[in-house]
């Protein structure tokens, strides 16, 4: 999934939260208490404003919170590589089915108590970001289906912890901040609008939930059941990569050091026997010019090569995934097995220290190689 859909996903599910029965209520009722004793229109805004900023911090922080620890996590990581595409599917099914009201847990959010009252009065402006924060974190079945089961997993497969989760708390606000200038026009006009938003959303919400059962539907026929007609007449979901021989691939950040030299590498010792890609999880567009200096000593032009975002094999079925030590994961990949070198990156140190990392590359990919080399003959 490429940063810019994913970005674009979380902006409209920020959205679909923000206009959905509960929080939309909430928001309403949470603007109109804080801007009751605005003598003018700016204040009114400015609170709807501060109120907003405080819900996308909330959004913001527990999903930056939650994506980071899941991708920094060596063991979350290597669970999440084998198992999410088996789990997502199902999921999305669920946030559908809540979405389209086919299931309904019954409960509703926080409203404003006598105690949260006073603490808001007493904090002035500052009470409206204060409240949008306690607001934000009150989920109702809807907003947590929405927010735990879509964006989250949009987020973690896309790798942003910070990007992401701020175009939903985006999407969120923007309702809140047209229902603050609403207010500041006249209070006759809420009513009005929140008629007319309740009325679309609930056939944004349905559609929404159809296509998000319809699409966890497809995940799940394809990554748990692996129907032959969904994966090319083989075991390989989406397989993009058609050949015989085993498949290696290679995975760094920048795709512009090691992962570059260990592609070269296994073309130089595995040939014709073995097919070797590399590809980055952030690629930055460029190979290493020291790279390429220092595997013309072992006899290799690394120039003919790229740097590839790690996207363009998603769904491909690989033999093994290698990732370097960078901390990245593969879960769109379909790995048989899967290895962490963790290779310190050589970008940045001396000559030698550079010469030291590619030579380790090479002897473990040697290594690499004749260990597929046997499973292959072992079949």
């Amino acid at each position: 999934m490429s940063l810019m859909i994913a970005i674009g996903m979380a902006f409209w599910l920020g959205l679909l939260t923000s206009v959905s029965p509960c929080p939309l209520a909430t928001n309403l009722a949470a603007v109109a208490y804080i801007g009751r004793g605005a003598t003018n229109r700016r204040r009114t805004i400015l609170s709807g404003v501060l109120y907003t900023a405080g819900r996308v911090t909330a959004y913001v922080g527990l999903a930056s919170l939650l994506v980071a620890s899941l991708l920094s996590s060596s063991g979350v990581s290597r669970w999440l590589q084998e198992y999410m595409n088996q789990f997502v599917g199902p999921l999305l099914v669920v946030v559908g089915m809540i979405l389209v009201g086919l299931l309904d847990f019954g409960l509703t959010g926080i409203g404003l108590s006598d105690r949260m009252r006073g603490y808001v009065d007493r904090m002035g402006l500052l009470g409206a970001a204060v409240l949008g924060l306690i607001f934000a974190l009150s989920f109702c079945p809807v907003s947590a289906a929405l927010y735990f089961g879509s964006l989250i997993p949009i987020a973690v497969k896309s790798g942003s912890f910070f990007l992401v989760p701020i175009a939903y708390g985006v999407g969120t606000g923007i309702p809140v901040i047209g229902l603050a200038l609403l207010l500041a026009g006249g209070t006759g006009r809420i009513g009005w609008a929140f008629q007319r938003v309740t009325a679309v959303e609930k056939i944004l919400r349905r559609v929404t939930g159809i296509a998000i059962i319809l699409i966890g539907i497809y995940l799940t026929l394809q990554h748990v059941w692996r129907l032959p007609f969904l994966s090319g007449g083989a075991d390989q979901p989406g397989a993009t990569v058609m050949t015989h021989r085993p498949i290696v691939l290679f995975v760094c950040v920048e795709n512009s050091n090691r992962s570059q030299m260990a592609e070269a590498f296994a073309r130089m010792i595995g040939g014709d026997s073995v097919e070797a890609h590399s590809a980055g999880s952030r690629p930055s567009g460029r190979v290493n010019p020291r790279a390429v200096s220092f595997m013309k000593e072992v006899g290799y032009d690394l120039t003919t090569h790229r740097s590839k975002s790690l996207e363009q094999f998603n769904g491909t079925h690989v033999t093994v995934a290698v990732t370097m030590g960078c901390g990245d994961f593969c879960p769109l990949v379909n790995a048989d097995r899967r290895e962490d070198w963790n290779i310190p990156d050589p970008k940045d140190l001396p000559d030698d220290e550079f010469r030291r990392i590619r030579d380790m590359i090479r002897e473990k990919v040697k290594a690499l190689l004749a260990s597929v080399e046997s499973a292959e003959i072992a079949k």
